[in-house]
């Protein structure tokens, strides 16, 4: 097994612990609920008392064979690990009980700290390239035979369980603040997934354009991408400088090019995730 894979399997369950310890904190302490088969397993908790990780073990168990049949053994092999990560997390907080202060009279502050907490767990597991199976297990198995999309099955589902939810022991107050959550829960997912290590992509079109590559290599320390372009409207031949910096060294970047040419066109775009030398490691 090699590093880069013991990882992977660390993160995951990392992950899928901290998502338990969220549901068993936060969803079933306050009569939350969740899509996808986290909600199914809330919903047969309170109506029948059985337990969240024996109803995740018993759903998933048939779609994973099923996944078997028609999918690679390193995907089922991963997906499976999700699953019993999944379930031994909901066993191990369902066996420690309730850990965190009650804050019921301020189900605003329950829900924030829930969208959370559950976003940066299932974000874990989505940046290892994990799964925990549930509606996206079944998302992808509908995908593969019919080619329905991932997101669209999810959605349906996700809504499907949350109506049923409703009609069984959800209260309207706590449907609302439950979308509140999962609507935190999924930003917390994006940025998690986007990573932390992002800025800025600039280009700037300048006839002035060995001017401004030469001060961004020598002021900011920089490199900078020359991209060949033509005018549509002049017809003209130019070149684009392209340059990918941090959040601190815009400001600079626009007094340094506007110094240049102050008749420079330039456009500043988010970048999520840098990945290379200068953001993730130093040039030795």
């Amino acid at each position: 097994m090699n590093l880069k894979f013991f990882k992977q399997l660390l993160f995951i369950l990392i992950g899928t612990m901290l998502m338990g310890f969220t549901i068993v904190n936060f969803s079933i302490r306050y009569s939350l609920a969740d899509g996808g088969f986290s909600g199914i397993n809330l919903i047969v908790f309170h109506t029948f008392g059985i337990e969240p990780w024996i109803t995740n073990l018993v759903l998933n168990i048939p779609f994973v064979l099923i996944l078997f049949k028609i999918s690679d053994l390193k995907t089922t092999l991963m997906t499976i690990y999700g699953v019993a990560t999944l379930t031994l997390s909901l066993a191990i907080w369902n066996q420690i009980d309730f850990i965190l202060p009650y804050w019921g009279n301020d189900l605003f502050l329950v829900i924030v700290i829930y969208g959370v907490l559950m976003g940066i767990g299932v974000g874990i597991v989505v940046r290892a390239n994990g799964t925990t199976g549930g509606n996206v297990l079944v998302g992808k198995l509908l995908n593969l035979k019919f080619g329905i999309p991932i997101h669209k099955t999810m959605l349906i589902f996700d809504i499907a369980v949350i109506s049923i939810s409703i009609f069984t022991y959800l209260t309207l107050t706590n449907a609302v603040y439950t979308l509140i959550g999962i609507y935190i829960a999924t930003v917390v997912i994006s940025k998690v997934q986007e990573g932390s290590l992002f800025g800025y992509k600039v280009f700037i079109i300048s006839n002035e354009f060995e001017r401004i590559t030469q001060a961004v290599m020598h002021d900011l320390k920089r490199g900078a991408t020359l991209i060949y372009a033509t005018g549509s409207h002049s017809g003209h031949d130019n070149r684009i400088v392209m340059v990918v910096i941090q959040k601190r060294e815009l400001g600079a970047l626009k007094q340094l090019v506007n110094e240049i040419d102050p008749k420079s066109f330039m456009t500043v775009s988010h970048t999520y995730e840098t990945i290379g030398e200068g953001f993730t490691y130093n040039p030795k």
